[in-house]
């Protein structure tokens, strides 16, 4: 950015387009073996997602992670986040880029 931050999206939601359909298969299949393994887990978190946040953190370098249900949550948090440490109101958007449904960040319809 202007400030000369950077950040790195480590998902994206394009796991099928950077790896494939057949080894994004592989990826959802032993997901999945996993989970069953693991079975029904309410509460904190647990060893899967606490490995997971170690791996992103030496990946990323950075020291916190944050996990998110949708790209419009995921935004959401990224603005709020970016207007506290900044200490501004303002956030730039683009007509014709997509950054989720939430209305903070529709510059235009579509």
């Amino acid at each position: 950015d202007l400030d000369g931050n950077s950040s790195m999206d480590v998902s994206g939601s394009y796991g099928v387009n950077v790896c494939g359909y057949e080894t994004y298969k592989e990826f959802i299949e032993q997901g999945w073996k996993t989970a069953k393994k693991a079975g029904l887990f309410l509460g904190s978190l647990d060893k899967v997602v606490l490995e997971n946040i170690s791996m992103l953190q030496k990946i990323s370098g950075q020291p916190e992670v944050s996990f998110h249900m949708s790209g419009t949550e995921a935004v959401m948090c990224a603005v709020r986040v970016a207007r506290f440490n900044t200490k501004r109101k303002m956030c730039v958007t683009f007509g014709g880029a997509y950054h989720g449904w939430w209305d903070g960040m529709q510059p235009v319809v579509g």
